[in-house]
């Protein structure tokens, strides 16, 4: 199922993802401390690119965007 919202987005001021993310890949993981794990390809706004990598809990993602 897709997601209905944002879980990344641009980063801001001079951070190294502040042009825009490209592509992602989400992997949910079930259990005890269920979590996501996402890697992605951002750009600076100086056309630098980047691989990003964020981690968290399941919980932190608000209902409606799953």
């Amino acid at each position: 199922m897709p997601l209905q919202g944002v879980l990344i987005g641009p980063g801001a001021g001079d951070q190294w993802d502040n042009g825009y993310i490209y592509r992602s890949s989400f992997v949910r993981e079930l259990g005890d401390a269920p979590k996501f794990r996402i890697w992605y390809s951002a750009c600076s706004k100086k056309k630098s690119w980047h691989i990003g990598y964020t981690e968290g809990i399941l919980d932190s993602i608000p209902s409606q965007t799953l």
